[in-house]
Formats: C-alpha cells, sequence, structure tokens
C-alpha cells in the first residue's frame, strides 16, 4: 500500500465516513478520487456519503427514490401483519407452507422445479413438502416418465385453505382501503396499475406468459400482454 493510501485510511474517523485531518480538524474526503463525495455535508439523509455517480445524478437519485419506496412497503406490511396476526395464525400453517401452496395452486411441478422457484435448499424444501403431505393439502407422485423425478401436487384441501388465505387478505385490504380518502384511493389505483403494468413487459421479455384477470382483460388493450 503506498503511502497515500495508507494516510487516506488512516485520517478516516470510524465508521459515519467523517475525516479528519492530521491536526484532528473535520476536513473534506480527496476530491479528487471522488468529486461527489463528501463526507462532512452527506448526500443522503438515510444513508449519508454514498458515492454519486457524477457523470449520471439521476442515477443516484432513483436508486435512492427506490429504496424509500421499499422501506414505505416493508413498513406498511409490517403494520399490517402485526394487526391480523391472530387471523392469519388460525389458518394452521407457516408462512413458508403458504408460499409453497401458492406454488403449487399453479399446477403439478417437479420437485427440482420447486426448489428453483422458492430459491432455497432441496433440503427445506421437502421438509416443507413434508409438512403440507402430512397435513393433507399435498401430493407425492412419481413423474411416470421420469422415476427419478418427483411431482408435488395441492390437493382439493390445500386449494379451499389458500381460499382462506385469499379472503383474509382481501378482507384486510378492504377494511384498509375504506380509510383512505376518494383522491388518494385514485392515487393507489394507478400506483398498482403502474406495477402490474411492469411486471407485465418483464414476463413478456423473458418470453413468460402474461395471465389476464377478468375484470381487467376489457379495459388492459394496449398494455403488455
Amino acid at each position: 500500500m503506498n503511502r497515500r493510501a495508507v494516510a487516506r485510511s488512516t485520517e478516516r474517523g470510524g465508521v459515519t465516513g467523517r475525516w479528519y485531518g492530521t491536526d484532528g480538524t473535520p476536513g473534506r474526503a480527496d476530491t479528487r478520487d471522488d468529486p461527489g463525495y463528501d463526507a462532512v455535508t452527506p448526500n443522503h439523509t438515510e444513508t449519508p456519503n454514498i458515492p454519486r455517480n457524477t457523470n449520471d445524478p439521476s442515477a443516484a437519485d432513483h436508486a435512492a427514490l427506490i429504496e424509500r419506496v421499499m422501506l414505505a412497503y416493508e413498513q406498511m406490511m409490517q403494520l399490517l401483519v402485526l394487526e391480523d396476526a391472530p387471523d392469519f395464525g388460525d389458518v394452521g400453517i407457516t408462512m413458508a407452507q403458504a408460499k409453497v401452496l401458492h406454488v403449487l395452486a399453479g399446477g403439478p411441478i417437479h420437485m427440482t422445479e420447486l426448489v428453483a422457484r422458492l430459491r432455497v435448499t432441496p433440503s427445506t424444501t421437502s421438509g416443507l413438502v413434508d409438512k403440507l403431505v402430512d397435513q393433507g393439502l399435498a401430493v407425492r407422485a412419481d413423474d411416470p416418465n421420469d422415476r427419478r423425478q418427483v411431482i408435488v401436487s395441492v390437493t382439493p384441501a390445500g386449494l379451499e385453505l389458500m381460499e382462506r388465505f385469499r379472503e383474509l387478505n382481501a378482507r384486510q385490504l378492504r377494511t384498509l382501503l375504506a380509510t383512505i380518502a376518494p383522491g388518494e384511493l385514485e392515487t393507489v389505483e394507478r400506483a398498482l396499475q403502474i406495477l402490474r403494468e411492469a411486471t407485465a413487459r418483464r414476463r413478456a421479455a423473458a418470453g413468460r406468459p402474461v395471465p389476464v384477470h377478468p375484470s381487467t382483460a376489457a379495459t388492459d388493450q394496449g398494455s403488455p400482454q
């Protein structure tokens, strides 16, 4: 490590990113390396001192906006879970098991594909499926075309439980939406439309089918299909 690098590393002031000179007084970052980095004046209130891309400041602003949206979403979901926790607890399965049922509701699936969809280890997936099978919510079967493969399917009881989940979610959301003023509710509607259209574009770009809900099929002409 050269002298300049050592000097910079030893003059950095702790985890806050604040810089100090050799005389102990606060100073500015070496702007020759990063003109957008100012340790004395943070460039973001939540995560200060993030180097900006000075060639495209709009990219940094966009990234910061995404983080604020994500934070607002997580805060909302946390409050919703706390509000109706007893109702969802009475369903009798964990959220991880409910996620498996949600995937299985789309049709029978190979265990290997289920692992990929859940993005967890094969042993974790197998354990989740075992519990659903024990409760009569899913079944395993050998693939007649490949005995090395196992097919997992949802049972009628599993579909009934998923319907109960949907009813709980719908009731919770309707109760929440009823508290929002009409003008703000239109903003919520538009935001959800934007998210749905963005999801449809991404699926279409990946060559995956985009299901159309019957209630929106008549009004979605011109949006990605």
